[in-house]
């Protein structure tokens, strides 16, 4: 999944809708979940490629992660912003 075309603009959308309750997603938000990775050290992560995430975010594991539907584009979308705050 290439974050080319992908549109971190979305990916920050779907993240404060569908993420922001458990992950820290902005680095201006005050609340998160302490036992979940927040999304600068998911995207700075090395073990978290964009494949393993892709797949990851197409079918979370997760028992406590929501069953999110995302289509392919908004994966993309997601994976472009949590990619970012790696950088």
């Amino acid at each position: 999944m290439g974050s080319a075309a992908a549109d971190r603009v979305n990916g920050q959308r779907i993240a404060v809708r569908w993420c922001a309750e458990c992950h820290i997603v902005e680095s201006e938000q005050k609340q998160g979940s302490d036992r979940v990775p927040t999304f600068a050290q998911i995207g700075g992560s090395k073990r978290f490629d964009e494949k393993s995430l892709a797949a990851f975010l197409m079918a979370p594991h997760h028992s406590r992660m929501p069953n999110l539907s995302l289509t392919r584009s908004e994966v993309t979308d997601l994976l472009a912003y949590i990619k970012s705050h790696g950088r």
